[in-house]
């Protein structure tokens, strides 16, 4: 199973020597296999294959197929367990260099595909823009994508049907992903769920606030099962002052993801990746009546429920009555996020897990930062700069909030588990800090019943076995 991405120049490289059977070595007929490799079939040695063969790299490895090529010009019978083991050849991923693409890649794409006979196909592209010409990537920076390159790409996606059912689009830009969705829409494949997985990863060339115009891309999304959607995290820069200079026209600019409804209702897996806005996941949550499986991302500040501002926004009720697992992972769990929970009903949930930002669970961790943003040390004699004092009072202020936020969270999980106690069976949270652990541990355990399996980080256990359970 090949997973490590390659170009263009390493995938007419094994396509030439594979059926060939030369390299370095000489022809491989010329090189007899071992007794003990001669008398193994030709699908134990593919298992060996799907072992051996990379499961990761980096789109700019130097050859990141060297591990498949050298294991099949081994012997004439590992060379025919590489051709005969469908399975290498139904995943590919591709980068697509701006400098090297060229029309002979769809006849690539085909001969590697045809090696997977009728086996479910998965292709992953990859599309950087570090060329390393100056000009170049300058010119990709305005414009995104050099101007052949998406509908290369529409191209490449017809040489892999009709068996294509999971397509990964990352580090394209919002233009160019809106492209090729547009393509695909037009085809006869895309009314006949053609796919059943599909992941956009978007690359954005400047700062952007997630709900700024430009998202509008995913109207055109095929029919699937399973959507990934992710806001690359490099793409989402510090924007305060963005925030500051338009901070009184954000309810004028406010745009919510446009997904089709016919989408939404069809979705069994749903994973949002970013800062969305709370107001645009609970809209898209509202049309996934048939969804099991929620996992949201929270990139850097989670979901916010305030914009700059504004009041307390009243969030309706979401129901979600076939949802079986939800994950929330990188969450900084403020009384905000709890708020998260107390608007989604899961009637039939089995599995929650909650994994917090490294040390975000920790109440403490708020009063240190608010001590390193209210108390500066001064050298004056006085103790103070610019009009500047240690406020004890603010500090400890911060700390009770920083608790007091923790334990509305809290409660809200409570809340949020309560209606579905008979059909969940396991309860995970990462990360969760030692400031609370054991007030965390009694206020859930007292809503979980025996069947149900809490799951918490091992380094806890010290810490919960020397306190006393407190009271919410």
């Amino acid at each position: 199973m090949q997973r490590a991405p390659v170009t263009e120049p390493h995938l007419n490289r094994v396509l030439l020597f594979l059926p060939s059977g030369t390299g370095k070595g000489g022809p491989v007929e010329k090189r007899p296999a071992h007794p003990a490799v001669s008398r193994l079939p030709l699908e134990i040695l593919g298992e060996i294959f799907l072992i051996a063969t990379a499961s990761n790299g980096s789109p700019r490895d130097e050859d990141p197929v060297e591990t498949l090529l050298n294991a099949t010009l081994v012997c004439k019978a590992w060379w025919h367990a590489a051709l005969a083991t469908h399975q290498l050849w139904a995943t590919l991923h591709l980068c697509l260099d701006p400098r090297k693409v060229s029309d002979d890649l769809y006849d690539g794409v085909s001969n590697w595909f045809e090696r997977a006979g009728s086996l479910p196909r998965s292709l992953e592209l990859y599309s950087f823009g570090d060329t390393g010409n100056k000009d170049l990537d300058e010119t990709i920076e305005i414009f995104g994508e050099r101007e052949d390159l998406p509908p290369i790409v529409a191209t490449i996606l017809t040489a892999c049907r009709p068996s294509l059912t999971s397509l990964s689009l990352i580090n394209f830009t919002p233009k160019s992903v809106g492209y090729i969705l547009s393509t695909l829409k037009g085809t006869a494949a895309y009314s006949r769920r053609f796919l059943e997985r599909l992941r956009i990863d978007l690359r954005v060339s400047s700062p952007v606030r997630p709900w700024d115009s430009g998202l509008d891309v995913f109207h055109n999304l095929p029919p699937v099962q399973h959507l990934d959607l992710r806001l690359n995290q490099a793409s989402i820069q510090d924007t305060d002052s963005t925030i500051d200079e338009d901070e009184d026209d954000w309810e004028d600019d406010s745009n919510p993801l446009i997904i089709g409804p016919s989408l939404l209702k069809g979705l069994k897996t749903l994973r949002m990746a970013g800062d969305w806005d709370v107001q645009d996941v609970i809209g898209t949550l509202k049309g996934c009546s048939n969804l099991q499986d929620l996992i949201l991302d929270h990139i850097r500040d989670g979901l916010e429920f305030q914009r700059p501002g504004t009041d307390d926004l009243d969030i309706p009720a979401v129901s979600l009555p076939k949802l079986k697992t939800l994950r929330l992972q990188r969450l900084h769990w403020t009384d905000n996020n709890g708020m998260f929970l107390s608007v989604v009903k899961a009637p039939e949930l089995e599995h929650i897990h909650i994994e917090f930002c490294a040390g975000e669970g920790r109440a403490h961790n708020v009063a240190a930062k608010s001590r390193s943003s209210t108390m500066e040390i001064s050298d004056s004699e006085d103790g103070t700069e610019d009009g500047m004092d240690v406020d004890a009072e603010s500090c400890s202020t911060s700390f009770s909030k920083g608790v007091e936020d923790h334990l509305g969270a809290l409660n809200s999980l409570c809340t949020f588990l309560q209606p579905c106690l008979s059909t969940l069976r396991t309860v995970e949270i990462l990360n969760c800090g030692r400031r609370l652990n054991s007030c965390s541990l009694a206020t859930i355990m007292a809503y979980l019943g025996p069947h149900t399996r809490l799951q918490l980080d091992e380094r806890v256990i010290p810490n919960l076995l020397c306190r006393v359970p407190e009271k919410v």
